[in-house]
């Protein structure tokens, strides 16, 4: 749809100055000044967990990926003369110095380690209210 208003615009421009939009030529041109325009590029709605966290803890953090077999998705047959395997999941282990923190058993590796950025992230912003609160009751 945006090549189709794209030419269109085009044409509509060379019926208005008196030019021929009828070649391949015109339109490879076109093209070309459709592939060499400015893309939109995606908004980011801020930064991610794992960037807070690597703004304050920087080097110390440590995330430990670990495999965990899942034995509940065993569907061996009971003559099966080979054992079958189940399906590999994983778990992340976030250390940092004040903390550490393991995420729930995840199929990917990456949803592993951003649900332990996502608890410790939290755990953060626990402590730091927290800390707060009791401050003002001093104040």
């Amino acid at each position: 749809m945006k090549l189709f208003n794209f030419l269109a615009g085009k044409e509509k421009a060379a019926k208005e100055t008196g030019e021929s939009f009828e070649t391949s030529s015109d339109l490879i041109m076109a093209l070309r000044e459709l592939d060499e325009a400015p893309k939109p590029t995606p908004k980011k709605a801020g930064a991610s967990s794992k960037a807070i966290l690597n703004q304050k803890y920087a080097s110390k953090a440590c995330y430990r990926i670990e495999e965990v077999n899942d034995e509940s998705a065993n569907n061996a047959c009971p003559g099966l003369a080979v054992p079958q395997q189940g399906q590999i999941k994983f778990r992340c282990r976030l250390e940092l110095p004040e903390f550490t923190v393991v995420s729930d058993v995840f199929t990917r590796k990456k949803d592993a380690e951003q649900a332990a950025t996502k608890m410790a992230l939290e755990k953060v912003v626990l402590q730091f209210s927290s800390n707060r609160v009791i401050l003002q009751g001093f104040v």
